[in-house]
């Protein structure tokens, strides 16, 4: 894993651009296989619609991941105390 880490770190450092815009295809192509349904099941299900989709997932999923963001920047606050978190900037 963080041999992959390293690589996708090199490639955004030398090809920004271009490593932005994989990702964004990368996005894209699962959000239309997410909206397709599982296709390639032995015995095939629904593509989402609004009778398939559940909403108690979709907030659950929304609350969940801001929260661990969260938890996040205040471990990385508690290891550097009095030094302030600012996305994107290097650390020395």
């Amino acid at each position: 894993m963080a041999i992959s880490i390293s690589a996708i770190c090199a490639a955004l450092q030398k090809y920004r651009s271009q490593m932005v815009w994989l990702i964004l295809g990368l996005m894209l192509g699962s959000l239309y296989a997410i909206a397709n349904g599982p296709a390639s099941l032995a015995t095939p299900r629904p593509a989402l619609s609004m009778a398939t989709f559940q909403p108690v997932g979709f907030v659950l999923g929304a609350t969940v991941l801001p929260a661990l963001e969260g938890e996040k920047m205040m471990m990385e606050r508690k290891e550097q105390p009095g030094v302030p978190i600012v996305k994107g900037a290097k650390q020395a």
